[in-house]
């Protein structure tokens, strides 16, 4: 019960309960981002079995009628999950060089809200995306308002082109 007490304040999404999230994941929600979950830990410690066994992972989409991007921590197994909108977005790109795969780091701040119990709050998320020939490998952290810090790793499916649009909306 701890896991779930801990992880999932930590899912990203928008202010909406989860019976509209469930009509709107195929109406109108659009998943730019997919972070397929391989490995988590929550303040260090290992709960990659339980992420595992859920079927857990992360996505950036958008709601149509919002045009703001959302993160949302959920499972294919239930219906629980962390969502909420993200602001303050910045992205550094790190190109390929001789010694050195190209990378990308996203930064931003996250206004969660779980739909499982009243808990909300905020967290700011670092991704790093390392770019491979076998494809792009991520690392998603989320440090919240407790300090209480998820460590996310995996394989990452989408474009990171999804945040220019919307780092440059906040000029």
């Amino acid at each position: 019960m701890k896991f779930l007490h801990f992880i999932f304040p930590f899912i990203f999404l928008s202010s909406i309960n989860a019976q509209e999230l469930s009509s709107q994941k195929s109406n109108n929600q659009e998943e730019f981002l997919r972070f397929q979950v391989r490995d988590a830990r929550e303040n260090g410690d290992d709960i990659s079995p339980q992420m595992l066994g859920r079927k857990s992972y992360l996505c950036i989409y958008t709601i149509s009628e919002s045009d703001q991007l959302h993160l949302s921590n959920l499972s294919e197994t239930d219906d629980e999950q962390s969502y909420g909108l993200i602001y303050n977005i910045s992205k550094e790109v790190h190109s390929e060089t001789d010694k050195n795969l190209g990378s990308e780091i996203i930064k931003f701040n996250w206004s969660y809200n779980n739909n499982y119990d009243d808990i909300k709050g905020t967290g700011e998320v670092t991704i790093f995306v390392i770019h491979k020939n076998q494809g792009d490998y991520f690392e998603l952290t989320i440090v919240a308002e407790n300090l209480d810090k998820f460590v996310y790793k995996g394989e990452l499916k989408g474009d990171l082109c999804v945040f220019d649009k919307f780092i440059e909306t906040q000029k």
